[in-house]
This record gives structure tokens, sequence and C-alpha cells, in this order.
């Protein structure tokens, strides 16, 4: 019976186990959530499909803290909750003090980008959000705009998705082409 006692220390506690250690992890955790947040931020916001960039980093976050115990015998099951709940613990802080800072709110999510002004591409934007003219025009299909003179305008916001404002009654101008990718 002293065995099923000494294996469940060992597979929550470790057979080395030191409190101290737990800060490290938890320091080590907090420093890496943040680090990934900055870079993540870096990212194309068009590679992120529909989620925020801090949604992205919780999930990457709690994916490898769920992950390695499962894999890996020699790490301690209390490590990876105290990694996880230490990541909880950030987003809880993250997400409230962006609720009372729209600058802390920016500095996490960014945002939205104004691609297209008046019916005219915002060139300058369109390269620096590394988006191609054929990527507008495609999200522009698909929201069922068939001229660029029917957009007052058109954001790329920072979950990557694009918000846009039509004018009223336009008529004329180009019709968006297709792709030229698209077979018949």
């Amino acid at each position: 019976m002293n065995w099923i006692v000494d294996e469940l220390y060992r597979l929550f506690i470790g057979s080395e186990f030191e409190w101290l250690h737990l800060f490290e992890i938890m320091f080590r955790t907090a420093f890496m959530f943040f680090y990934t947040i900055l870079n993540v931020r870096l990212m194309d916001k068009r590679s992120m499909g529909m989620l925020s960039p801090f949604e992205i980093i919780i999930i990457i976050a709690l994916g490898s803290a769920v992950g390695d115990p499962m894999f890996y015998r020699e790490i301690p099951l209390v490590y990876a909750m105290v990694v996880i709940s230490t990541i909880v613990f950030a987003e809880r802080v993250i997400t409230k003090v962006s609720m009372l800072s729209s600058f802390f709110e920016r500095l996490i999510n960014g945002d939205p980008v104004l691609i297209i002004r008046g019916g005219q591409l915002v060139k300058s934007a369109m390269s620096d959000q590394n988006i191609s003219k054929e990527e507008i025009y495609s999200l522009l299909r698909m929201r069922g705009i068939l001229r660029l003179a029917d957009v007052e305008y058109a954001y790329l916001e920072p979950s990557g998705s694009i918000s846009i404002i039509k004018k009223d009654g336009a008529l004329g101008g180009d019709v968006i082409p297709e792709s030229s990718r698209i077979r018949a």
C-alpha cells in the first residue's frame, strides 16, 4: 500500500521537489507568456485567422503546459498545474487591465488598419500589413461585394478579419476581378 502513496507522490510532486522551483516556474511562464505576446503582435494579422493575438498565445501556452506532463514522465503534475494556473491568472489580469486602459488593450491586441478608403485601396497599409490586392478582393467577394466603389471604408481587424462599411447607393466603378486561380 505504501508503494501507491510513493508513486502518487512521485506523479504529482516529483522525486526532487523544491518549493523555490515553483516560483521559478511561475516566473518562466510569465516571462515566456509576455515574450510570446510581443512576437505574435509582430505577425501579420491575416495569418491569425479569426483569433486575436492574445487568444492565440493563450492556446499555445495552455497547449504546451498541458501536453508536456502527458509525455514526459519526469515532469511532475504539480509543475504543470502551476504553469496552467499562472497562465490563467495572467490572462485574467491582462483582461482586467485591458478593460481599464485602452492603451494597454491596443498594446496587447493591436489596432484595426484602414485598407480601403472611399473605394480606393490604401496601398501603404497593404504593404505594411503584407496583404495583396488579390487577398483583399477575395475577402470582399466572400462578403458579396463586387465593386471597390461600393466600399466607403474597410478595416483589417487585429483578428485578421475584415470590417466593411459600404457606401449608400454606390453604383459604378470597376468590378472586382475574379481570381486568376479560379478554374471554370
